[in-house]
């Protein structure tokens, strides 16, 4: 006699199989993640901002911080599996701005974004 599960029970199961897979599945393959930290996301017009970012992912080619007044900073790897720096900036204008910190790995591509507002 077969068992059959309930489907609410099945379902959850396939949730959880799939989540353990995020971080590294079954070949040794890291997905690509990024996580962005800013002490300050209000500041005055010309005062540094340090934004600090780690990053993980097979084979990690590049991570671009876009500052959100149209200007980056580019950072080029070979393929580590995990990155982590700083980076500093001044906005030279008032208003709000979306930074992005995105990293390209060969395991795909992935964001984190701060909304800064500057006065």
């Amino acid at each position: 006699m077969k068992t059959r599960w309930p489907t609410a029970f099945c379902a959850m199961l396939a949730l959880l199989a799939a989540g353990a897979c995020l971080e590294e599945d079954v070949t040794g393959v890291r997905t690509a993640d990024i996580d962005l930290v800013v002490a300050q996301t209000t500041v005055s017009t010309g005062e540094v901002v340090n934004v600090t970012f780690e990053a993980q992912g097979t084979g990690i080619a590049r991570i671009v911080i876009d500052w959100g007044d149209g200007q980056s900073d580019t950072t080029t790897f070979s393929g580590p599996v995990e990155a982590a720096g700083d980076r500093t900036h001044a906005y030279a204008a008032a208003g709000t701005y979306i930074l992005v910190g995105t990293v390209a790995a060969s395991a795909g591509v992935a964001a984190d974004s701060v909304t800064m507002t500057v006065n």
